[in-house]
């Protein structure tokens, strides 16, 4: 059995639960899961069912829709579900299974998330009062309500600052690059304080209008860039933000520092950054990339061939180079494989792409758990180390990132 359908089940979900607007779509995403999910599992072996649910179900709990969808089948219940209400639940799910009732697999993967967090980390009870003593009873429709309200805006959260990174990643490729020589020195080259503020943005475009230049460090593009900041220096979604107005720490500065603009983008360092942009760009244009060896090379079939061609017993110039280190990136708070793998790709990735680069970090990472820490902040591969090839007469010295 292939497990296409699998994951043509989880796109289609996750792709409904993104775009939920209320508790009602939000049930409505479900009730066409549990549809689809029939459909497919019709006639399936128990063996070849428990491999699509087993598909399916590592799929939602790493993209995070997993709690989603057990809140919505509560919600399906009728709600007010207490503990002995649950198990239950779980005694006649599991006989509809064991009868050859395929469909039933799916429920016993919603009844176990809700038995296994019922008053644990998920906090699928609310509290009534302050007394830390006494809880409720069952997960309410309240309870139910308030929790799906709460994916809902964690979700559009999490869109926001993606877009935000998308957003600053030119600003802070294009003023940040060329070390010394790079525009964002030359806007400090008064002040020199490695802050930009919107006074220094305003000089250089006055700077740039006496002058009459639109070559080098007052290009168009480069004018264009500064005039755009500016323009969006007191919005809390562009400006703010990339001076550190990050919501979770309440604080934006009235400068912009290179290490605030490189972390609203996201990335660790401007080489990964610089690197995923021209990776991006390549893909757009519509141009291969060159594929990766085992060994780490990356040469194009053509100069290869005449690279094997040549005499060998030429005397070659060699020049050893040192493995390279594997590019990383932050992660922020609340992070999951899913949502790195989100951000590197961009919002316009399907989920069938997010779910193929997410299990590259994994198996990057070693599935290391993620830990957010803002004091110390976990680094991440999101590229392989490399062995380049030694520089010769006869080979170039390609780097694919």
């Amino acid at each position: 059995m292939t497990t296409n359908n699998a994951r043509d089940a989880f796109e289609n979900v996750s792709q409904a639960l993104d775009t939920a607007k209320d508790q009602n779509e939000q049930l409505t995403a479900l009730e066409k899961l549990q549809t689809e999910v029939e459909t497919d599992m019709r006639g399936m072996s128990a063996e070849e069912s428990q491999q699509y649910i087993g598909q399916l179900t590592n799929a939602l709990e790493a993209s995070g829709q997993l709690p989603v969808l057990s809140l919505a089948y509560a919600d399906q219940m009728g709600g007010n579900l207490d503990q002995d209400d649950l198990k239950s639940e779980m005694r006649t799910t599991n006989r509809f299974a064991a009868f050859g009732n395929n469909s039933a697999r799916l429920d016993q993967v919603f009844l176990k998330y809700l038995t296994d967090n019922y008053d644990q980390g998920a906090n699928l009870i609310e509290t009534s009062n302050n007394n830390w003593v006494w809880k409720d009873s069952s997960i309410s429709t309240d309870d139910i309500s308030k929790k799906l309200t709460e994916f809902r805006e964690t979700r559009d959260e999490r869109k926001r600052v993606a877009g935000n990174q998308d957003s600053a990643a030119p600003f802070a490729e294009a003023l940040l690059e060329g070390g010394d020589k790079s525009l964002f020195n030359f806007i400090d080259r008064y002040s020199k304080d490695n802050s930009l503020s919107k006074i220094d943005m305003m000089r250089y475009l006055f700077d740039a209008e006496a002058s009459g230049s639109t070559d080098g460090v007052f290009s168009a593009e480069n004018q264009n860039l500064v005039k755009d900041l500016v323009r969006n220096w007191d919005d809390e979604n562009k400006g703010r933000w990339m001076r550190g107005g990050f919501r979770n720490e309440g604080y934006f500065s009235t400068g912009l520092s290179k290490d605030n603009l490189l972390k609203s983008t996201g990335y660790a360092t401007l080489q990964g950054l610089v690197a995923d942009s021209e990776r991006r760009n390549a893909i757009a244009r519509g141009e291969n990339l060159p594929e990766v060896t085992d060994g780490g090379d990356a040469v194009d079939d053509a100069e290869q061939q005449a690279a094997e061609s040549q005499d060998q017993t030429a005397p070659e110039e060699t020049e050893d180079i040192a493995p390279t280190e594997p590019e990383t990136v932050a992660v922020a708070k609340g992070d999951s494989y899913w949502r790195i793998a989100h951000r590197l790709l961009g919002e316009s990735a399907t989920n069938k792409e997010i779910l193929a680069k997410m299990t590259e970090l994994q198996e990057l990472n070693n599935n290391a758990p993620l830990i957010w820490n803002p004091d110390n902040q976990q680094q991440i591969a999101i590229s392989d180390v490399r062995v380049l090839p030694s520089r010769t007469t006869a080979l170039p010295n390609v780097i694919s990132i």
